[in-house]
């Protein structure tokens, strides 16, 4: 029996799983202004446990050894992201879709950083797709808030809201819709489409599924591999900057794919059904449906581009971690100004 607990309200979706959690147990609660000082006074034995997100966890697990930790019970509580949704002519006019990628399987509707980040810029007129990509560790400032900056991933924590509003202050864009997958999407699709094809600048075995290896140049890959190859960092020197170049050559070899067969184009309602509850976004149906027609109306052949934005190595506090340096890229904002005028770019082209 548990007679003082930690808690940190840092949201209303926490403050929904406390309420479920007092449900089950009784215990007194002792209010924190963050996780740090918490799990300190945890590990300290001056209380008796605490109640953190899993998506917390995951960041304290970076300085935290969780070993030394016993989990005593779990609560879950399912939310609903509230997500303004643009009114786009989507057949006419410029839009963009934020695509994040976190790292689990199965069911995607749980909290989670996103590891993925990218933003496909699509012009229905001109048919172009950019692809804008931002490395993980991005330190940016999240939306609305004060103190320290942060890493891009974290603000997956507080909701898709966060990342989507976070990127749009960092580009000086609107985004209009997104796209929320994870592992087990990536594989469905892929086979769905029965595999794509890459091209490898290196040949290696895959560290996250030493099943499937690459060789130099063109490999046909199927959903397992098309995974393990996107998630690869530690055969390139480059480490996460290639891993975001091999990100963006899956999403456009899924692209390519998918948009010059009619076949798959009318197939689209299945692969999405294949995909099941791993998928997420808030374009509405029949915006999907009209993108759809518009393909199949004249299957145009689409110029796929991709850019990313880079940094320096750095360690700094954040702001959902500040009782330690983490490991965070230092934005070069020059890099960040050439991928907006880009966006803004595609975007424009279509106007008179």
């Amino acid at each position: 029996e548990i007679k003082e607990m930690g808690i940190y309200e840092f949201d209303d979706n926490y403050k929904a799983a406390l309420e479920e959690l007092n449900k089950k147990s009784n215990f007194t609660e002792k209010k924190y202004n963050n996780y740090n000082d918490a799990m300190n006074n945890l590990l300290n034995k001056k209380i008796e446990a605490v109640f953190i997100s899993s998506s917390h966890k995951s960041i304290l697990e970076e300085q935290v050894d969780f070993d030394k930790i016993k989990v005593l019970d779990t609560t879950e509580v399912k939310i609903k992201n509230e997500v303004t949704i643009k009114d786009v002519d989507v057949t006419k006019e410029s839009f963009n879709i934020y695509i994040s990628g976190i790292d689990i399987y199965g069911d995607i509707s749980q909290v989670s950083r996103s590891d993925v980040n990218m933003i496909a810029t699509i012009n229905p007129v001109t048919h172009q797709v950019l692809l804008t990509s931002i490395p993980r560790d991005y330190y940016v400032r999240l939306h609305n808030t004060t103190g320290y900056k942060d890493k891009l991933t974290h603000a997956g924590i507080y909701g898709i809201n966060m990342s989507i509003e976070t990127l749009e202050d960092l580009f000086e864009i609107d985004i209009d819709y997104y796209v929320r997958v994870n592992f087990t999407t990536l594989v469905n699709l892929v086979d769905a489409i029965e595999g794509i094809d890459i091209t490898s600048d290196k040949a290696f075995t895959a560290y996250t599924n030493h099943s499937c290896t690459y060789v130099k140049g063109k490999n046909h890959l199927d959903g397992k591999c098309a995974l393990a190859f996107s998630r690869e960092r530690y055969a390139y020197q480059e480490g996460d900057r290639h891993r975001v170049q091999n990100q963006q050559a899956v999403i456009t070899a899924i692209l390519n794919k998918a948009l010059s067969s009619s076949t798959l184009v009318k197939k689209y309602s299945s692969i999405l059904e294949s995909m099941g509850s791993s998928f997420q976004t808030n374009m509405p149906q029949d915006k999907i449906y009209s993108l759809v027609n518009m393909q199949l109306d004249s299957m145009p052949k689409w110029n796929i581009t991709s850019i990313s934005v880079n940094g320096k190595d750095s360690y700094n506090y954040t702001y959902s971690y500040s009782a330690g340096k983490l490991y965070v890229m230092e934005p070069d904002m020059s890099t960040v100004e050439v991928a907006a005028n880009k966006i803004k770019e595609i975007e424009n082209k279509w106007k008179k």
